[in-house]
């Protein structure tokens, strides 16, 4: 049976991506890897080359990525799944036989790669094969090597390890290069380091990244962190910013367990193992690891939380991104910096809200500049005109403007909540003096407006059009201009 076993795992194993979310605003894209098993003891995670790296079974792995497209549209990234072939990394095995961890440093483009005996994991500079490799001996240390990282100039080298002089079960510590040699491992101190674990160290960009499990208070689950640090003046140390350290938020991090993230620089496609499914997982990102985090509570009118409400994220009239409260009406979305957004709030019975979102600059301190705005939703919109003003563009334009359309998804939104209503649209325009161009240019108007709620409401039978420039008009100090009364009625 476990001769079966590990051939289902590594011979013939293929992980299935299951997007969380894949929408092109959003700085990056989280996918579970579905596999028909999880490998027994999956570790050691690292990205050499574009290539994941990893052990599992106590046998050393090799991930092959494969971008798939779900639809004909080349560019829509939104449209492909990835798939991760794990098989027996025999290339290695070949190579350095007794290897269970590769890194290249990007300095000298040598891969490095640690050896597990008796003192713990011991690093080599990997040469022409075994033979050819160099022990990596940093000052005055004796003690283990475990998951090392190289910064992006290859000077400093972090590592987790277990020492008496350290401060807790697992230490991150830090070592520079001097030439050839390697200088004496400093501990990186009691905001980064606790009396847990801290353990696999990434560097991304100007971000370390790892995985503790002393930094939440009652939880001995890990969770991922980031510090920024930067290169002191001496040039002879890296100063770490720990008023900066924070716990990367979901989904990178869960209420589980989330550990050993490992980015490739060059593609921004990562790796991670989770267990917020009940069972340890393996999780892919692609992208930025960077980005805004807004969050906030959806509410009624008496305060309490509208769970399940549908948060809407929409720049230029085109939805970017989508999520739906939890029990407590809680949203979290994820964007990219530097773009305005606005966000549409409906719930179920419930008037929808559309809100211009802040424009925050992430500082350079932090991957995620954090932004509350909460949202309180107004009682049901039956009955209750709701009033969208210069949907189209100026004098006798008939095409909706990206503002316009942004407006009419709030429309489509509160339909695709409740599934008993119909609307009314009632529209005036107001381009000159003739009263028979300007009825003519709200009959095509009506057309553009019929052609948009096609897209998205299969049922035409819940709209109605009507020209209303006979009978509502527009205010009198508007010269021009275009209002539709949107009636929602059961």
């Amino acid at each position: 049976m476990k001769k079966t076993v590990i051939i289902l795992c590594f011979c013939l194993l293929t992980v299935l991506a299951r997007p969380l979310w894949a929408q092109s605003a959003q700085p990056f894209t989280v996918q579970k890897l579905d596999n028909v098993k999880f490998p027994w003891g999956l570790g050691g995670l690292s990205v050499v080359d574009g290539i994941l790296h990893g052990r599992a079974n106590g046998l050393n792995v090799v991930g092959e990525a494969v971008k798939t497209p779900l639809s004909t549209d080349a560019e829509d990234a939104a449209a492909q799944r990835l798939v991760v072939r794990l098989a027996p990394d025999t290339a290695l095995a070949r190579l350095y036989p007794e290897a269970t961890f590769t890194v290249r440093n990007p300095a000298d483009n040598h891969l490095y790669y640690t050896v597990t005996g008796k003192d713990g994991h011991r690093l080599f500079r990997g040469g022409a094969g075994s033979h050819g490799s160099v022990a990596v001996d940093l000052k005055g240390w004796t003690g283990e090597i475990g998951h090392p990282a190289f910064s992006s100039d290859g000077r400093f080298l972090v590592f987790s390890a277990t020492a008496t002089n350290g401060l807790g079960r697992h230490d991150l510590w830090c070592s520079r290069r001097d030439g050839d040699t390697w200088g004496a491992p400093v501990n990186l101190g009691s905001r980064i380091n606790t009396q847990g674990d801290e353990v696999a160290p990434c560097f991304y960009d100007r971000y370390l990244i790892f995985a503790s499990n002393g930094h939440a208070a009652g939880d001995t689950s890990y969770s991922l962190y980031s510090v920024a640090f930067a290169q002191a003046e001496t040039d002879d140390q890296l100063i770490f910013y720990p008023y900066a350290l924070q716990r990367l938020p979901e989904p990178l991090n869960s209420a589980a367990s989330d550990r050993e993230l490992a980015i490739d620089p060059q593609s921004g496609t990562g790796y991670w193992i989770s267990s917020r499914d009940g069972h340890e997982s393996l999780y892919c990102l692609r992208g930025r690891l960077e980005g805004i985090h807004y969050s906030g509570e959806v509410a009624g009118v008496t305060g309490k939380p509208v769970d399940g409400a549908t948060v809407t994220a929409i720049v230029e009239g085109r939805t970017v991104a989508q999520t739906r409260t939890d029990a407590q009406g809680h949203y979290s979305l994820y964007l990219q910096p530097g773009t305005a957004y606005r966000l549409g709030v409906v719930g179920k019975g419930m008037r929808m809200r559309v809100d211009a979102l802040p424009k925050p600059t992430r500082t350079a301190d932090s991957l995620f500049c954090k932004v509350r705005h909460d949202v309180r939703l107004d009682a049901s919109p039956v009955g209750q005109p709701v009033i969208l003003d210069n949907l189209f563009g100026p004098a006798t334009d008939v095409e909706l403007t990206d503002k316009g359309c942004a407006m009419l998804m709030s429309v489509v939104q509160i339909l695709r909540e409740n599934d008993a209503l119909r609307a009314e649209l009632r529209l005036t325009s107001r381009a000159t003096d003739d009263a028979e161009f300007d009825n003519m240019l709200n009959e095509r108007r009506l057309k553009a407006l019929r052609e948009f709620f096609s897209i998205y409401i299969s049922s035409t039978a819940r709209i109605s059009y009507v020209n209303d420039n006979s009978v509502a008009g527009l205010p009198t100090q508007e010269k021009q201009g275009d209002r539709l009364r949107v009636i929602f009625v059961e």
